[in-house]
This record gives C-alpha cells, sequence and structure tokens, in this order.
C-alpha cells in the first residue's frame, strides 16, 4: 500500500488544534512552551482557547498551522508508519 503525508494550509486553523494530543503525548507540552518563547506570546493558548477572530488573522494562523503540523508529524515519525510521498497546500509545503 502507498501512503501519503499530506500537510494543511492557511484555512485549516480551529480552536483546540493540537491540544487533543496534550492528554496523550507528554512531549507535546514541551513543543507548545518552545514555541510560546519563539513567539514572544503565548500562542498555545491562542491556539487551545481562541478566540477564533484571533487565531484566523494570518499573523497567528500561519504559525500556529506549523506547530500543529510539526508536532503532529514528530509524533509519526516515532512510529513505524512511513509514508512514501509528503505533500502539502500552501504553507502545509513549508512542513512536507
Amino acid at each position: 500500500m502507498t501512503l501519503a503525508a499530506v500537510f494543511p494550509g492557511q484555512g485549516s486553523q480551529s480552536v483546540g488544534m493540537g491540544h487533543e494530543l496534550l492528554e496523550q503525548y507528554s512531549e507535546v507540552s514541551i513543543q507548545l512552551e518552545r514555541a510560546d518563547e519563539i513567539c514572544g506570546y503565548s500562542l498555545s493558548a491562542l491556539m487551545k482557547d481562541g478566540p477564533r477572530e484571533l487565531l484566523d488573522k494570518t499573523v497567528n494562523a500561519q504559525p500556529a498551522i506549523y506547530l500543529a503540523n510539526h508536532i503532529l508529524w514528530r509524533l509519526v515519525r516515532k512510529t513505524d508508519i512511513k509514508p512514501d510521498f509528503v505533500a502539502g497546500h500552501s504553507l502545509g509545503e513549508l512542513s512536507a
């Protein structure tokens, strides 16, 4: 079977994104904290709690989407899942 990993771009952001992984994987909190340090504001809180209007702004949406893609990809790499191809739409191309 051929497997592809496809990363989304802007427009895929939603309040709560990535935070469901916190309950299952402790290393996710480390990535979120590091992103907050780099951004200079709590991107993780914005991703978790919104408001949607602020999350939808490009200045917030793009780092949030990139971070969610990055976190998920790091988790996938710890498994036996090995995609044959990676692709991304718009901002997702950077993750791919």
